[in-house]
């Protein structure tokens, strides 16, 4: 066994409580513990002298011939134990704290000696295997446990202690004897850092948390604390804490570039993406091709809005490290936010194809990545490829009802019930309590023609929660869907006397009401939610387009589109809206542009598709028309009369 640097590992080793003091000469002791022989005694005595004078082999000498002098005393042994041990010789101190055992397999000073060493080696030996750190814990533990006892307070050992107990998973231990060296030594602030350690591994985080709130500021320990609690509070969910955590860190050591990156992503966490774009600039100032700092930078600047500068600092960090997955997922969402499905296949199918790099993506990354490059072949109409890398996710990923969320959504937009339905079920088994997969075997019970089995299973989650308002929108949808408007509207008007502030409801009855051709009530209802929330975009989509699309107030009708659209500028909805708007009003120019933008985005929406056929016909482009026309009829089919579409095509074929 190589020498191993105990001092370094763990501070000077002192003489010990019982060798410490000149002990008298010994008289009627028992054999184990006695320095009988005057020549072995006088030998004792000397290597002590020789050591305080700095002869450290003579002090070694004198120690061997006592032992030698004296064989049945285990002291002389522990004595020279000790002796190597403050040399930093292991492989001596083991082998004389071995023989004083075998004489005194009690004896205080050998078991303490032996309790440090096996410490020190735990570190020492970690990076060869955690196997042989595990095996020095376990032997560090026994020695210490017997030793400590026997002796005065010793806090240095009784600390090693605590954190080899934390080391081998005896996590109550570890509370108990930390504790113990907190109430002994009050503002210690290494063992207060171990104990919150123990908490956390015993699984008592919020203990954890309440002890690390004893380092006070000042103390220097205080920049460790915050951090250890920083991450606790992470681990809580408690991301404005954990930000908070960091900052006070931070204005311990200012030039911890580490902690600001933590705290900054806390605080995207916390939903406050400005405060940390600005964290995050600085950041890049002082690293501009941190690969980590980019990305989340690009978040930042997405989640504050600012989708140009969340792109540049995306397509940067693709530069600067091509293979690293982040900038194209980063990038990703830029364009997944702008509707742009086509540039998110072109950026992710690469990094989903391609074989494992270096550096490793994080696993939220990496499963992201294939989620989203699944939504994206799913909005282009290549379903089957979509479900496909869902089921890898699912695969790959951790157990979440998430991957079988999407599977099943997937299988309705494919108009593939069956699947839906036993996607859905199965999941519910695993999961019974996740409501998204209760909707989804309801909306696929539906797409198979079983209205009333449906509408039960929805009535059920109402009865359940009824202030749940996705609940009630979810059964108000189906009963329109299968044209029960009358209950629909009763669902949801029952639901609006419980909760009258909630847009979501109004907007929700105003749908129903547009639906059944209603559209006085529905404007009404529309209206009410615009009182409640005159930028809730949905309604100003809905009530303009029905104006639009019924060729009346056309004035009003562009005016609540164009608000609609300036809320979120990239919706592919709100853009045919305002689109058909103004083709209504024979704006054609500006009907083109938002037309061909939505067609564009919404390639398998039959509506959109029409829509911009029947522009392009008006501008006397029929052969434009007529392929627009041809995507409406191998489009999804919603809300159109195919025979009508056919009917244009063959008009226009024949102009």
């Amino acid at each position: 066994m190589s020498s191993v640097p105990l001092v370094l590992l763990l501070g000077t080793l002192p003489l010990s409580a019982q060798t410490a003091q000149t002990p008298a000469q010994p008289s009627g002791q028992s054999a184990d513990a006695r320095l009988s022989d005057g020549d072995g005694y006088y030998e004792f005595l000397r290597a002590r002298r020789l050591e305080d004078q700095g002869d450290l082999d003579g002090a070694a000498a004198a120690l061997q011939r006592a032992a030698a002098r004296d064989p049945a005393s285990a002291e002389i042994h522990a004595e020279l134990a000790a002796l190597h041990a403050r040399q930093n010789q292991v492989d001596e101190a083991i082998a004389a704290a071995q023989q004083a055992l075998a004489i005194d397999p009690n004896n205080s000073e050998a078991h303490w000696v032996l309790g440090v060493v096996h410490a020190a080696l735990v570190r020492a030996t970690q990076e060869g295997g955690q196997a042989e750190a595990k095996e020095a814990a376990s032997r560090a533990v026994t020695h210490l446990e017997k030793a400590l006892p026997g002796r005065t307070w010793d806090i240095g050992a009784t600390l090693t202690l605590g954190r080899l107990y934390l080391d081998t998973g005896e996590h109550k231990k570890a509370i108990s004897v930390l504790t113990k060296v907190i109430d002994r030594e009050a503002g210690l602030s290494e063992a207060v850092l171990l104990l919150a350690q123990a908490h956390r591994a015993a699984g008592d985080s919020a203990r954890a948390v309440s002890v690390l709130d004893s380092v006070v500021r000042g103390d220097p320990q205080y920049f460790r604390a915050q951090i250890a609690k920083g991450e606790l509070l992470e681990e809580r969910g408690d991301w404005a804490g954990a930000a908070a955590a960091y900052g006070r860190a931070l204005e311990d050591n200012p030039a911890a570039d580490e902690v600001r990156v933590r705290r900054a992503g806390a605080l995207l966490s916390a939903k406050r993406p400005e405060e940390a774009r600005t964290l995050l600039e600085q950041a890049t100032k002082d690293d501009p091709e941190n690969s980590r700092v980019l990305y989340l930078l690009s978040e930042a600047q997405r989640e504050s809005g600012d989708l140009a500068a969340a792109e540049s600092t995306a397509r940067h960090l693709v530069e600067t490290a091509p293979k690293d997955a982040r900038g194209a997922y980063a990038l990703a969402q830029v364009l997944e936010e702008r509707r742009d499905y086509q540039g998110v296949i072109d950026v992710l199918a690469p990094f989903a194809d391609a074989e494992p790099t270096s550096p490793q993506p994080p696993p939220q990354v990496e499963i992201g990545l294939l989620l989203r490059l699944a939504l994206a072949k799913q909005q282009t109409g290549h379903v089957d490829e979509a479900i496909a890398l869902f089921e890898r996710a699912k695969g790959e990923g951790p157990s979440n009802p998430l991957f079988d969320v999407y599977i099943a959504q997937a299988h309705l937009v494919d108009e593939q019930y069956d699947r839906a339905l036993a996607t859905a079920r199965a999941a519910r088994e695993r999961w019974p309590d996740d409501v998204r997969l209760v909707r989804l075997e309801a909306e696929a019970l539906r797409g198979k023609g079983d209205v009333e089995p449906a509408v039960a299973l929805l009535e059920e989650q109402v009865r359940q929660a009824p202030d749940d308002v996705w609940h009630v929108v979810a059964l108000g949808s189906l009963l329109a869907q299968a044209e029960q408007f009358d209950r629909a509207v009763t669902v949801v008007t029952d639901a609006r006397s419980r909760s009258p502030r909630e847009v979501t409801l109004a907007y929700q009855l105003g749908a129903i009401y547009e639906q059944a051709g209603r559209y006085e009530d529905a404007e009404r209802a529309f209206r009410d939610a615009l009182t409640i929330d005159p930028r809730h975009a949905p309604t100003l989509n809905d009530l303009g387009y029905m104006f639009a699309d019924r060729g009346v107030r056309l004035g009003e009708s562009v005016e609540l589109l164009q608000q609609a659209v300036e809320i979120d500028p990239y919706n592919g909805s709100y853009l045919d809206s305002l689109g058909w708007a103004y083709f209504k009003q024979r704006k054609f120019d500006l009907a083109r542009e938002h037309l061909q933008k939505a067609a564009a985005q919404l390639t398998t929406n039959s509506v959109v598709q029409d829509h911009l056929g029947d522009l392009l016909n008006a501008l006397n482009d029929r052969k434009a028309a007529i392929q627009a026309w041809e995507r409406a009829l191998a489009g999804d089919g919603a809300s159109i009369e195919p025979s009508t579409i056919k009917a244009k095509i063959h008009r226009a074929r024949q102009e």
